[in-house]
C-alpha cells in the first residue's frame, strides 16, 4: 500500500491470549508508531530518514478480549511512500517473555546485492523448539530475494520496496549462524531477526522418597529431578526434623540424590523443595516421612529376639515346674499363661516355632490340671 497510515487485517481465528506479530517494510525513513499503545516494538531498523532508505520493523501484542478487525500504524513524518505489511498469529509462546533476543543490520550501498545478519544468540532454554523470524527490506523492487539458510519463506513482496519474511523452528542450540540475503538488483537494504519464545512445559520437580515410615537407626534415600522446558532461576531442597527444627540436609543442586544414614531422632522429617524459572513459573514440593521407635521385638533383630524369647520360655517352664511341685496354683497358671503369650508372639514372628511353643504350653497346662487333680 501507500500513504502515511499503514493498516493490516487481524489474522483469521485470532482470540484472546494469542500473540500477534506485525512486520512492516517501507522506505524513505521516518519512525513507525502503532495506533494501539499496547503494541510493543520488537525492532525497527533504519539507517537514516533520507530518500530511498529502507525501513524494516516488527511489533507484537498479546490480544485481549476485544479483538479488532485491523491494526493501524502511523508514519510520524507523514511519509506516504510505498509499504508492505503482514500480520501473524502465534498460539504456542511464553506469555511471560514472548520475544527473546533480537538483532538488526542496515547495509547502505547502491552497488550491494547482499546483506548478512550476524549470529543471533538464542535464549538459554532447555528444550524450547523456539520460532525464529527474519525479514529484509530493499528500497528497490526485486524479482527474487534469496537466503542461504533452511528457513521457510512466509511472505515475499517483489514490488518496491521489496520485502521477504522467513521463519524456522529451532531446537536447543546457542545461536543461529549468519543469515545472508541476496537480491536481484543492487540496493540499500535493512534486515532484522528475532526469537519467539515457545512456552513448552512449565518448570516442576519430581521428588522420590524411598520410605515414608522407618524404624530408629534405619536409612532413607531421597532423589529429585527437574522437569519442564524453561531455565531454572532458583532451586533449593532441605530436610528438617519437625519437632526440633534441626536441618538435616540442604542443597541448591538440581538433579541429585541424598542417602540419609542412621536416623536416630524419632518423629516427622519434612522434605521441602522449591524451584522457579526465569519466566516466573514456580513449583513447591512439601512432603514428610516419619521415624518411629523400634518395637520390643524388632523383626530385624532376629538373633536378639530369639535369645530373649527362648530364655523367657525356659524361665517360665522352670516356674511351671516349681509351681507344680510345690502346689502353688497361681504361679502355675501364671506361668502357663506366660508361655502361651510368648508362643503367640512367636507365631506372629516365626510361625513354626510359635506353633510348637503354643502346643507345648497347652500340653503343660493339661498336665498341670491333671497333676492338681491327682493331688486333690
Amino acid at each position: 500500500g501507500t500513504g502515511s497510515v499503514i493498516s493490516v487485517n487481524t489474522p483469521a481465528g485470532t482470540s484472546e491470549g494469542d500473540l500477534i506479530i506485525v512486520f512492516i517494510g517501507t522506505r524513505d525513513g521516518g519512525s513507525i508508531v502503532p495506533e494501539d499503545p499496547t503494541f510493543n516494538t520488537i525492532r525497527q531498523e533504519v539507517y537514516s530518514n533520507d530518500k530511498d532508505r529502507p525501513i524494516t520493523t516488527a511489533f507484537y501484542v498479546i490480544e485481549n478480549s476485544v479483538i479488532p478487525t485491523n491494526y493501524i500504524f502511523n508514519r510520524i513524518t507523514d511519509n506516504d511512500r510505498e509499504w508492505n505489511v503482514v500480520a501473524f498469529r502465534i498460539t504456542n509462546f511464553n506469555v511471560f517473555e514472548p520475544i527473546g533476543n533480537t538483532i538488526g543490520i542496515t547495509n547502505m550501498g547502491t552497488s550491494t546485492h547482499s546483506l548478512t545478519i550476524p549470529d543471533l544468540e538464542l535464549n538459554n532454554i532447555k528444550n524450547p523448539d523456539n520460532l525464529v523470524f527474519s525479514t529484509v527490506t530493499t528500497y528497490r523492487d526485486n524479482d527474487f530475494i534469496n537466503h542461504n539458510t533452511d528457513f521457510n519463506t512466509e511472505n515475499f513482496f517483489a514490488s518496491r520496496p521489496a520485502n521477504k519474511i522467513i521463519s524456522k523452528i529451532v531446537p536447543q542450540q546457542p545461536s543461529i549462524n549468519n543469515i545472508t540475503y541476496t537480491f536481484q538488483h543492487s540496493s540499500h537494504a535493512s534486515a532484522i531477526a528475532f526469537e519467539v519464545n515457545s512456552y513448552g512445559e512449565p518448570i516442576s520437580l519430581h521428588v522420590h522418597i524411598e520410605e515414608f515410615e522407618l524404624l530408629v537407626g534405619e536409612n532413607n534415600f531421597i532423589s529429585w529431578q527437574t522437569l519442564g522446558d524453561t531455565e531454572t532461576d532458583y532451586f533449593e531442597i532441605n530436610i528438617t526434623h519437625v519437632e526440633t527444627g534441626n536441618v538435616l540436609f540442604q542443597s541448591f543442586q538440581e538433579d541429585d540424590t541424598v542417602f540419609l544414614q542412621n536416623l536416630n531422632l524419632t518423629g516427622k522429617y519434612r522434605v521441602y523443595a522449591f524451584i522457579n524459572d526465569t519466566f516466573g513459573n514456580e513449583y513447591i514440593f512439601d512432603e514428610s516421612f516419619e521415624v518411629i521407635p523400634r518395637p520390643l521385638f524388632d523383626p530385624e533383630q532376629t538373633f536378639e529376639n530369639t535369645i530373649i524369647l527362648v530364655i523367657s520360655f525356659i524361665l517360665l517352664s522352670l516356674l511351671f515346674y516349681i509351681s507344680a511341685k510345690n502346689n502353688v496354683e497361681i504361679l502355675l497358671y501364671a506361668s502357663v499363661f506366660g508361655l502361651i503369650v510368648i508362643s503367640i508372639v512367636f507365631i506372629n514372628w516365626i510361625f513354626i516355632v510359635g506353633i510348637i511353643m503354643f502346643f507345648i504350653s497347652l500340653l503343660l497346662m493339661f498336665l498341670s490340671i491333671e497333676y492338681n487333680g491327682k493331688r486333690g
